[in-house]
């Protein structure tokens, strides 16, 4: 009898699992693998039709504008996430540790706030600050800054997508930090550690989770980010999700904006990894 129920209840988990596994695979894993195979395939002319073929993939490794365009996007996503990371960690860590509930409260608000705000109307606030005669462009002026440029450079792409994956790389650390029991922290400053220490060795590693999560999500949003370089970066200033977009909705090369869009799945893919990979080696080292 107990191993007849135990089938039965195997069997209604995969009952249940099977509607979300026929979905997914069906909206997400096709899809995928349907992208992918078309950028094997040569782009249709009056000439050819399309066929199996390595042409898109020679061209875009072949020619520099191209490789040049996905060093942009991957520093870019690199460097954004990297000061989200240095400003969302305290930002979270205050939301998660202040004992001030009106502060909590508050900053809470004002980051869900912060989503009800279009991807459009956000770019162009910073826009309207990065003119010549704008708030920012004016103030480094007064501060002796006027030969720096923000609109139409990377740095000010980095400046609209760090705004933009703050509210998300905060609240995926807020969880991690607050569930670190207390009693660690107030156990390791009893043996004699100071509180850099304590954070260091005890609050870091254990909100490893939370970081690890923060850092995928605001680099997987920056890398594919569409709207916030159309707008800051003028054309002059391209990642490779405008290249997708000119190549599909423009040109209606589809074999070749298939290609960049797998190139830019397997870099993403492969960095964020990579990143992972190197903050859980750097996590362990401070156990050793």
């Amino acid at each position: 009898m107990a191993i007849e129920s135990r089938r039965v209840r195997a069997a209604l988990s995969y009952l249940l699992v099977a509607p979300a596994t026929f979905l997914f695979t069906v909206f997400f894993i096709f899809p995928i693998l349907a992208l992918l195979a078309e950028g094997f395939y040569s782009t249709a002319t009056l000439q050819a039709p399309s066929h199996l073929s390595l042409e898109n993939y020679l061209t875009f490794f072949s020619k520099s504008a191209y490789l040049n365009v996905l060093a942009a996007t991957m520093r870019i996503a690199v460097i954004s996430t990297s000061v989200v990371m240095v400003i969302s960690y305290p930002l979270a860590y205050l939301i998660a540790k202040s004992e001030n509930e009106l502060l909590v409260k508050s900053s809470l608000i004002l980051i869900f706030l912060s989503f009800f705000v279009g991807g459009v109307v956000r770019n162009y606030a910073w826009l309207v600050m990065f003119l010549p005669e704008g708030l920012i462009t004016s103030l480094l002026s007064h501060l002796g800054l006027a030969n720096v440029r923000l609109l139409n450079t990377e740095l000010g792409i980095i400046i609209g997508l760090t705004h933009f994956l703050i509210p998300f790389a905060t609240l995926a650390l807020v969880p991690s930090i607050r569930n670190i029991d207390p009693f660690l922290l107030e156990a390791a400053t009893s043996l004699g550690a100071t509180r850099t220490q304590a954070f260091v060795r005890i609050t870091l590693p254990l909100s490893v989770p939370g970081i690890i999560a923060a850092v995928t999500l605001s680099f997987s949003l920056g890398v594919s980010a569409f709207v916030t370089p159309l707008i800051l970066g003028g054309g002059i200033v391209n990642m490779l999700s405008n290249l997708i977009y000119i190549r599909f909705a423009e040109i209606f090369d589809y074999p070749f904006g298939a290609m960049l869009s797998a190139i830019m799945l397997v870099t993403a893919l492969a960095i964020s990894s990579g990143l992972n990979v190197l903050l859980m080696k750097r996590v362990e080292g401070v156990y050793k």
